[in-house]
C-alpha cells in the first residue's frame, strides 16, 4: 500500500507515522484536488478555443478579457457607482452647447470669407 501512497501524494517520510484513516483522508483529499484541478485546465482550455474561434472567425467580436474571464476583474473595481444626473445641470449644460453652436458658426463665417465652402 505503500507505493499507491506515494503515487497518491502522501511522502515516502510521513507514510510510516499515519494511522490508516489518515492515510485514506490524505489520498482522498490529494485526489478531490487533482480533479479540481483538471476542471480548471479543462474550463481554461474551452476558454481559450472560445478566444481563437473569436480571433479566426470575427475577431471585431472578441470579448475582452476582462468579459471572457470575470475572475480577472476586481470586485472593488466592478463595481463601479454612477453619480446620479442632477437635474439642475441642464442650465449649465445648455450654456455649454450654446457656446460650442456659436464656436461653429464662427469657424464656417471665416472659412465663407477665406473662399472655402
Amino acid at each position: 500500500m505503500e507505493p499507491a501512497a506515494i503515487d497518491y501524494g502522501i511522502p515516502a517520510t510521513d507514510y510510516w507515522m499515519m494511522t490508516f484513516g489518515e492515510i485514506m483522508s490524505q489520498i482522498e483529499s490529494n485526489k478531490r484536488k487533482r480533479e479540481t484541478e483538471l476542471k480548471e485546465k479543462a474550463m481554461f482550455d474551452y476558454k481559450a478555443a472560445q478566444l481563437n474561434m473569436y480571433a479566426f472567425n470575427d475577431p471585431s467580436k472578441m470579448p475582452t478579457a476582462e468579459k471572457h474571464y470575470p475572475y480577472l476583474v476586481d470586485e472593488k473595481v466592478r463595481k463601479v457607482v454612477q453619480p446620479a444626473p442632477n437635474p439642475d445641470n441642464w442650465q449649465s449644460d445648455k450654456a455649454l452647447m450654446m457656446q460650442q453652436a456659436m464656436q461653429i458658426k464662427a469657424t464656417k463665417e471665416r472659412r465663407k470669407r477665406m473662399g472655402g465652402e
